[in-house]
Parts: structure tokens; C-alpha cells; sequence
């Protein structure tokens, strides 16, 4: 009896060790650090300074940034220098230091898909923000390789500056030394929407590239392999701590590390065993590196090479050798077929954490990669020359930088025109835990499919039945990656879903149905960047991808801004079908109503103008505008605000903008000639984000709301939602969903409208 042989064992259980602390974190996640001051304090910070940096503000100046050790394991905080004194202030790496400025709590996120930086500077292990910081204390001690390893980079950081433009230089220091501070945001952008932010990241190849290549170096200058390889695990390891320790780094130098170490000692190099062992040492120090987008993706990135790959490419590729008689074109057709095949493999693997994080995926990346990935190592090789010969002579280093600036010049049109094409961004939307779990099953059922498949035709010794193993060899890829795909992407939705965003102060409201997808307002006066940093990751996170209208009440800041910022975003995947605007008379429209019409204009986004009396149906749902009036005149755009009326079988919905004064009396009025409308209303989206002075008591006995929602910010200035608007919604005995206190609010609705769901994102 031939006995069984486990392959791999020590990955193996490296494996099951990451899958038990896993979801040890998913079902005992940490607690949030208690800090011993209140955000917007003024504090007096001791501790250890374990590192520094430089970073770009909004303005282009370059600020000190300035990580300090309290002592307490869970309070390292982030201390962004006072610009004035922190220029002059210098303090070496691995002092005790006494500072003092503005403590900022990292903020959590308060929609679906928006960025929680309380979560992410969590795993980073920092827990507060110090702005405005200034040193007022500082000791002898020093810890001389980090202190070391700080002045080494930014030498070389100035040397790159001295070589290179400036657009080029922030993409060097990104690429050679993990800087990204000085790295031009639309850039940054540009590689992400493409699918090659990864190059910027310190990783395998810089690793391989730059260790591999010092090894070689030192063994053909004769140093025995022992020493050479010792050598290089230290100047490695000394790089990926001059560069920041991410997790991608850490992977890259300790895979790397093992490499080294099985060549010396004769033994084979396995790519997953030493993935495992590098994955089980980055989640033992920080655990949370579980959840971490970056983690996640570059070690599904080898896994997928290591393991997906071979069973993804034919034996013809797999297999394929250089021989004599081959025609020119075959080796480079079979060296492209085979990075398509690495680039796709990467893609499939990595496709759920981009749905779990990014909720969109470029399409073409697939192949941009396959171009430019070939050329990094030219890249690199430059720019460590131009970044060498930069430290002796100005002008030796700008020649290897003339062939950085090519290569950086070929990518960025290689983004743009990928960029270009219809469909480069799939916008996936949020993928369920359930979802993810059975598509990697699916993948694991494929490998194993593929490799028994292999098997039993290698064993045929019937020409058919090699034949059916070949069709099924074929067929499987097409028809079971299909099928992992639908499960992936597959979304099921109620007959009407709003969602009323926690925008801050201001309005956002999405509203989705069978067919129609509609935003009405997007603006805050109390956040900046609502349209990029909340509005548009969660229309991505919900996988909306194009908008039927957008409606604006009316012009005021909180309710247009980042409606325009949308409308403005050339680059985005989103695309806006309409621009719906209230009808008023000419002089009552403000410059905010006229560059909302230009700016449409502009980017090509009709426009229609809405009055009352209009209707719009959409299988189940009908919305009908209630005001305002026809070339209606008024100085306050409050008075104007679009006010609609939302039906949905047995649910109805009445969202009212900031409407008050005339505008709330013509309502009521309107209202009272048509009681059947207002009656039994189930939902009411409070008027002035919850202003005394609007949603009067006459109001609120005419529509008799089952539930309201007031969308305003925390804290705000204004005071809203105002005690004497509460005391009327409480005595009436609606409830009331405040977007400041449970973010943003859902509205399920199915069964036509008899079976109504809310529920808000901070409480779930």
C-alpha cells in the first residue's frame, strides 16, 4: 500500500495558525485605546522618539512628522510638527522628548465604503494625531541605526530632488524609499484607478532586484556565499527599516531572507512555505495586519503565482523550452502568453480583497501590467544609479534620471489611455464574508480539478481519453471561473433602498430601486471632499456606477458642494445622467445655481428643470415633485427647496430640503387640498437638518410620519437638530434617526412596502 506524503507540511500549518487567529480577530476584535485627553485638547506628550519623516500638506510645504513611544504599547502617537518651529526643531531617532499641541482623534467612518482611519491607524498601532506640534523638552539619548537610517534617507530623498523633476522625484522616493509625502496626488490617483499602484510600493521586487543583485556582486568579487549572503540579509533588512517596515516590505525581505538562506545551505527554496512563514512572523507582531488591504494584497499576489498560476496555465506555456529550431516569434509569444496568464492569475486571486476595500476593479490591468511590469526592473536599476550618482555629481545622476523620466513619461499615457477606454473601471460594489468564503472554495476546487484532471491525462493510454481530459482541460477555466465570478459579484436588493448620508452638515440622499438610481443633494459645510470621500465610495460600495438624476433642493453650500465635486471628477467611473434643478424665476437663482448649470454644461450632463405637478414612474416607484411653484420668486433658496413625494405600494416618503417660511406654508396648503396624499406617511426626511424654524407642530399633524430622519453634523455650530424641533417629533410619538449619532440611516423596504427595515450604520 503506497503511503500517504503531505506536501508542504510546514506551509500547512503556518496556514491553519493564520485561519484560528483570524477569526480570533473577527470574533474578539480589539478595544478601541482609551486616551487620557478629550479631541481638541492642548496636551503635554513624553515619550520615545522612534521615528521621523517629512509630508505634504495641502499647501505643498513639506511638515515634520514626528512618531512617539508614550511607553504604553497602545498609545504611539502621530505628531505633525508646527510648521513655523518644527523646521528648526530636530530631535535625533531614539530620544525622549516633551512636546506639546492639539490632540485629534482619528475619525471612524460613518457610511458604507467610506475610509476609517480610526481602523486603519489601529493597525498601524498609533493612536492619536498631535497637530501643531512643538518640541519644549528633548534628552542626550539616541538610537544610532535608526537615527542613521533617517539621515541616509533623506540624503538620498535630496538627491533624487536634485536629479530629477519634481513630479518624478515624488514618484522615486515612493518607488526606492516607501516616501510617498512628496508624490502629486493626480498621480497617485492615476496609478490607482489604473491597477499599478503596487509598483510604488517596496516589495518583492525591489527586494529581489536590489539583495539579488548585491549578492551577485559579492560573489563574483570572490566572497564566499556564507558571508556574501550575511551581508546582504543586513543590508535588506536595514532598507526595509529605512523604508518604513510595511507589510509588503517585511514579506519581500523575509521571503527574501530564506531564499538567501536555502541557497547557502544547498536546500530548495519553496515559494509558499516561505509566504506562509513570512505571513505567521507580520500577524504575531500585529495581528490585525489580518484585516489590512495591503497585507492581504501582496500576499495573495505570490499565493497566487505559487499556487493559482500552474493551474491556470496550459502545459504547452507551463512546460514550454527554448529549443533551436523554434520560429522567432514563439519565444517572446510564449513569454507574453505567460505574464497575461501571471497578471490574471493575480487579478482573480486578489479580486475579492479589491471588492472588500476598493469595491472597484480596472479592467485592463490585467494587461497594463504585462507591459509595464517588465520595464520596473529598468526603472529601479536607474533610479538607484540616478539616486547613487546624484550623492557625488548633480549632473552624473540626471542621466540614469532621463531614463527614469522616459519609462514614468510611457506610463502615465499607458494609465491615460487605459484610462480611455469604455468599461476600464468596473465598479463591483462591497462583496459579503459568505461570498468571499465560497469563491475561494471555488478557486481551491479548481486547482485541485486542474492538477487531478493532469493527472489522469498524463496516465491515459487511450487517445480519447486524453482527448476528454483536454476538452474538460479547456472547459473548466471558462465555466467554473465564470460560475466563482457570479457567485462573487451576485447582489440581491429590496424593492427600494434609501440612504440618508452622514455627510456632516449638510444632505445626501441615495436612493435605489429596480431601475432607477437616484442621489438628491450632496453638500456639507462642516467636511470638505464630501462628494470624493463619502458620496462616491459609497455609491462604488453599493455599485453604482452611473446615477439616472441627480436632484438638488437648492443651492446652498451644504447641499451642493460635493454634488459639484462629482460633476467635476473627469477621471471618475461614475457617470451622471441628468442634473435635475427647481424651476424658479431667473432672479431668484444664485451664482451657486449658475455654476452648478456651467459646470453640466461643461462636462456634458444635461439639465432639466422640476416644478410641481411633475411625475415620474419607474416600475413600482413614483416620485412627484410638490414644489416648488412655477417661477416661483423668493430671496432665500430655503424657500425654493424641491420637495418630494416618494411612493412605493404601501410605503411612502416625503423628502423636504431645508424648506421653510413661504415654501412650508404653500406645502401645507398644497397638502391640505389633497389629504389622500399626506395620509399615513411612513417616512419624513426633516426639513434645515432639524432647525427650530421649520417641520412646525401644523406640519407634523397634517403628514402624521411614521419615522424621520434628520441629517446634520456633530457638534455643529448651528445646534441642530434643535431641542424645540425634537420636543414636537417626541410628543407626536415619531421616532427620530439622527445621522450624527447613528451615521448614515437605511431605509429597506420590500414585500411593496409592507415590510419597512431601518437601520443605521454606526449601530450595526
Amino acid at each position: 500500500m503506497k503511503m500517504f506524503r503531505l506536501r508542504r507540511p510546514l506551509a500547512l500549518i503556518c496556514l491553519l495558525f493564520l485561519q484560528v487567529l483570524f477569526f480570533l480577530v473577527l470574533l474578539l476584535p480589539p478595544e478601541e485605546t482609551e486616551l487620557p485627553w478629550q479631541d481638541g485638547e492642548t496636551a503635554r506628550i513624553t515619550g520615545r522618539l522612534v521615528r521621523r519623516e517629512y509630508r505634504r500638506n495641502a499647501d505643498g510645504q513639506e511638515e515634520a512628522v514626528w512618531y512617539v513611544d508614550t511607553g504604553d504599547p497602545t498609545l504611539r502617537i502621530q505628531c505633525y510638527m508646527d510648521f513655523d518651529a518644527g523646521k528648526d526643531a530636530d530631535a535625533p531617532v531614539g530620544a525622549g522628548v516633551t512636546l506639546t499641541g492639539r490632540v485629534r482623534r482619528f475619525s471612524a467612518a460613518g457610511n458604507p465604503g467610506e475610509f476609517d482611519a480610526a481602523a486603519y491607524y489601529r493597525i498601524l498601532g498609533i493612536a492619536c494625531r498631535v497637530t501643531g506640534a512643538g518640541l519644549i523638552g528633548c534628552d542626550n539619548s539616541r538610537d544610532p541605526v535608526g537615527d542613521t537610517l533617517f539621515r541616509v534617507r533623506s540624503v538620498l530623498a535630496a538627491s533624487l530632488d536634485a536629479c530629477l523633476s519634481e513630479e518624478d522625484a515624488g514618484i522615486m522616493r515612493a518607488m526606492l524609499l516607501g516616501d510617498r509625502s512628496a508624490m502629486d496626488r493626480d498621480t497617485k490617483t492615476l496609478y490607482r484607478r489604473s491597477g499599478i499602484i503596487h509598483i510604488l510600493a517596496i516589495s518583492g521586487l525591489h527586494i529581489s532586484l536590489i539583495g539579488m543583485g548585491l549578492f551577485a556582486v559579492l560573489c563574483r568579487l570572490c566572497c564566499p556565499r556564507a558571508p556574501a549572503a550575511g551581508i546582504c540579509m543586513f543590508v535588506m533588512l536595514a532598507y526595509g527599516e529605512m523604508c518604513g517596515e510595511t507589510p509588503s516590505a517585511i514579506r519581500a525581505i523575509v521571503m527574501f531572507v530564506l531564499r538567501l538562506a536555502a541557497i547557502v545551505t544547498g536546500k530548495s527554496y519553496d515559494i509558499l512555505t516561505a509566504l506562509a512563514i513570512a505571513a505567521v512572523l507580520i500577524v504575531i507582531e500585529q495581528p490585525l495586519y489580518l484585516l489590512h488591504s495591503g497585507f492581504l494584497l501582496s500576499a495573495l499576489s505570490v499565493l497566487s503565482i505559487g499556487a493559482f498560476l500552474p493551474a491556470l496555465s496550459p502545459p504547452s506555456v507551463r512546460n514550454y523550452i527554448p529549443a533551436r529550431g523554434d520560429p522567432p516569434w514563439k519565444r517572446p509569444m510564449m513569454r507574453l502568453i505567460s505574464g497575461i496568464l501571471a497578471s490574471l492569475s493575480v487579478s482573480l486571486v486578489t479580486l475579492p480583497v479589491h471588492m472588500l476595500f476598493f469595491y472597484t476593479f480596472p479592467v485592463y490591468s490585467v494587461f497594463l501590467n504585462v507591459l509595464i511590469l517588465p520595464l520596473m526592473s529598468v526603472v529601479v536599476g536607474a533610479g538607484i544609479l540616478c539616486m547613487s550618482a546624484g550623492l557625488l555629481c548633480v549632473p552624473a545622476g540626471m542621466i540614469p534620471g532621463a531614463i527614469d523620466h522616459l519609462l514614468l513619461f510611457v506610463f502615465e499615457h499607458l494609465c491615460l489611455a487605459e484610462n480611455a477606454l469604455p468599461g476600464a473601471v468596473w465598479t463591483t460594489g462591497a462583496a459579503k464574508p459568505p461570498q468571499v468564503a465560497v469563491y475561494y472554495v471555488m478557486l481551491i476546487c479548481y486547482v485541485l480539478a486542474v492538477r487531478t484532471i493532469g493527472n489522469r491525462e498524463r496516465k491515459a493510454k487511450k487517445r480519447r481519453e486524453r482527448e476528454r481530459c483536454r476538452v474538460l482541460r479547456i472547459a473548466i477555466p471558462v465555466l467554473w471561473l465564470t460560475a466563482a465570478l457570479w457567485v462573487l459579484s451576485f447582489r440581491s436588493s429590496p424593492d427600494l433602498k434609501i440612504t440618508v448620508l452622514d455627510v456632516g452638515q449638510g444632505d445626501g440622499i441615495v436612493i435605489e430601486g429596480e431601475d432607477m438610481r437616484f442621489l438628491i443633494d450632496g453638500g456639507s459645510s462642516s467636511r470638505s471632499g464630501t462628494g470624493s470621500y463619502v458620496i462616491g465610495p459609497y455609491l462604488a460600495y453599493a455599485g453604482i456606477s452611473h446615477l439616472d438624476a441627480a436632484i438638488l433642493t437648492h443651492e446652498d453650500e451644504d447641499h451642493m458642494n460635493g454634488l459639484l465635486e462629482l460633476l467635476e471628477d473627469e477621471a471618475d467611473a461614475l457617470s451622471i445622467g441628468r442634473l435635475v434643478l427647481p424651476d424658479v424665476a431667473a432672479e431668484s437663482r444664485g451664482e451657486n445655481y449658475r455654476l452648478l448649470v456651467r459646470t453640466a454644461a461643461e462636462h456634458h450632463v444635461p439639465v432639466s428643470y422640476i416644478v410641481r405637478g411633475e411625475e415620474l414612474l419607474r416600475g413600482k416607484i413614483s416620485i412627484r415633485c410638490l414644489g416648488p411653484a412655477a417661477g416661483m420668486r423668493t430671496d432665500e433658496p430655503n424657500a425654493y427647496s424641491t420637495i418630494l413625494y416618494l411612493r412605493c405600494g404601501d410605503f411612502s416618503a416625503l423628502f423636504t430640503g431645508d424648506v421653510e417660511g413661504d415654501g412650508e406654508i404653500q406645502l401645507m396648503r398644497f397638502l391640505a387640498e389633497d389629504p389622500q396624499l399626506a395620509r399615513d406617511l411612513t417616512f419624513l426626511k426633516v426639513a434645515h437638518h432639524g432647525s427650530r424654524y421649520t417641520t412646525c407642530g401644523e406640519f407634523l399633524d397634517l403628514v402624521k410620519p411614521r419615522f424621520s430622519v434628520i441629517s446634520c453634523g456633530r457638534n455643529n455650530r448651528y445646534g441642530h437638530p434643535h431641542e424645540e424641533l425634537l420636543a414636537r417629533l417626541n410628543d407626536r410619538g415619531i421616532p427620530s434617526f439622527i445621522t450624527a449619532e447613528h451615521g448614515a440611516v437605511t431605509i429597506d423596504v420590500s414585500r411593496g412596502g409592507r415590510n419597512v427595515r431601518v437601520s443605521g450604520f454606526l449601530d450595526e
